[in-house]
């Protein structure tokens, strides 16, 4: 489906864009290496061509991308977390500190 495209409002140089693009495929990379178990090499190359289509499709646009449920997520913390590991909990589900003591401190609402 073709949408019209927006006036750009991007005032950064071709260069920060770039650089922007190079960060996506990074984090793409790893989400398909860790996520989905894709070998790196293949990971990277998918992630690439995942950006490349993205910025042909949408280039320029603010896009909103809604959170998941995280009570899922939320339970794994509370089942993981044992007093002793919240740098390991924090590091493995990408939450703060704050955020740690924030959910197991909150009751299952299920």
């Amino acid at each position: 489906m073709i949408h019209p495209r927006p006036e750009p409002t991007d005032k950064r140089t071709p260069a920060q864009r770039e650089d922007d693009a190079m960060l996506l495929v990074a984090e793409f990379t790893e989400d398909l290496r860790l996520g989905c178990g894709v070998p790196e090499a293949l990971a990277g190359e998918m992630a690439r061509k995942l950006v490349d289509r993205f910025r042909l499709r949408h280039g320029a646009r603010r896009i909103y991308v809604p959170a998941m449920d995280k009570t899922v997520r939320d339970a794994a913390i509370r089942s993981k977390f044992n007093g002793q590991n919240a740098a390991e909990c924090c590091r493995e589900f990408g939450i703060s500190r704050t955020s740690l003591y924030r959910i197991v401190g909150r009751r299952c609402s299920a």
